[in-house]
């Protein structure tokens, strides 16, 4: 048997998030009628689908945008210019006194919690 961390060793037991997300995988391959209200996936509204689809249509009709979309990383700490736009908005919408070295951008709201539980969690 492989030799795993404690962090390793814990992770590796699942989780109720985890099988929730396998039970939501099994539906929708089994049935097209699955309404998904819940588990973090977007709701389908069609303006926004038209929405994404169009600027999705104009990113492949700029040049090499989409080659840049899909083959250029950021960097670590993200994209700069969308960052800053963050900052703007919260400040602007909300008054926050926000700059762009107090965002952090993940993967997700699940993979944040899991990093931000994990850091202060304790030992």
């Amino acid at each position: 048997m492989m030799k795993v961390s404690r962090f390793g060793q814990k992770i590796a037991l699942g989780s109720g998030i985890g099988q929730l997300m396998d039970d939501l995988g099994n539906a929708l391959v089994q049935s097209r009628d699955v309404l998904m209200l819940g588990g973090g996936n977007p709701a389908h509204i069609p303006k926004v689908q038209q929405y994404f689809r169009e600027s999705i249509t104009r990113l492949l009709d700029n040049g090499s945008e989409f080659e840049r979309a899909i083959g250029n990383y950021d960097p670590p700490q993200g994209n700069k210019q969308f960052i800053e736009a963050t900052a703007a908005l919260l400040h602007n919408e909300f008054g926050w006194d926000i700059q762009s070295k107090n965002i952090a951008l993940t993967n997700g709201s699940q993979s944040a919690f899991f990093i931000l539980f994990n850091i202060f969690a304790g030992p």
